[in-house]
């Protein structure tokens, strides 16, 4: 499994967010015991709103981020839980831990999911009427690991941080359905939500500039 998880930047803040649905999050994180998997894209204070979402719950929830290698001091000296919260380096990720820690339930893992194949393996989704390819790692584990997917975004407005938390999905195996399928659905349904926001604030995802390096390649025609 290539997870793909990871992005580069990093800008915590210690401040507040207007954020409408803080109250039902946090009832669902009390009621329920399962793993969770925090999602989000590249916008806004995005770092800072996943740290303050994966601190929701109790203090026995364990807490898993994936960063590049270069920032991974500068995270551990800000976290303020670091009995629970756990950074790893990207390359040095093993996969099947990850899952058995998600399967035991009370875990959650922190991931990035606005990134091209340089990350790790992808699939093709419906992006603004293209096809465009963005990594399927956190959506995979999440499955894999029986644990709940969470979309987050952040966005800045009339210059205050606001943050949404989306539907909360479950993808499961089935049996009447490959894997491929069932994580292609629920990264359609994730992007679908995350473009409602992109299309309001589109100078704040970083890397609308850059879609071009998303799109999947077309089928090359043979010549007869």
């Amino acid at each position: 499994i290539s997870l793909g998880l990871v992005g580069s930047e990093m800008c915590i803040r210690d401040r507040g967010y207007i954020w409408p649905q803080r109250n039902t999050y946090q009832h669902y994180i009390q009621t329920s015991r399962r793993s969770r998997v925090l999602v989000t894209i590249h916008m806004g204070d995005f770092i800072g709103a996943l740290q303050q979402v994966s601190m929701v719950g109790t203090t026995k929830r364990k807490v898993i981020t994936i960063r590049q290698g270069e920032d991974l001091d500068a995270i551990r000296g800000v976290i303020k839980h670091k009995e629970r919260h756990e950074v790893l380096e990207r390359s040095s990720v093993q996969p099947l831990k990850i899952v058995s820690s998600l399967r035991k339930g009370d875990a959650t893992l922190v991931a990035l999911t606005d990134l091209n194949h340089q990350f790790g393996e992808t699939v093709t989704i419906n992006f603004m009427g293209f096809d465009m390819e963005f990594v399927k790692g956190p959506v995979l584990m999440a499955m894999l690991g029986n644990a709940d997917v969470v979309p987050i975004i952040s966005y800045q407005k009339d210059g205050i941080d606001n943050m949404e938390v989306g539907p909360i999905l479950a993808p499961k195996i089935k049996t009447t359905e490959s894997i491929d399928s069932t994580v292609l659905s629920c990264m359609q349904t994730l992007f679908d939500w995350f473009v409602s926001y992109i299309r309001v604030f589109p100078e704040q995802w970083k890397y609308l500039p850059e879609c071009i390096s998303y799109l999947s390649p077309k089928p090359e025609k043979s010549v007869d």
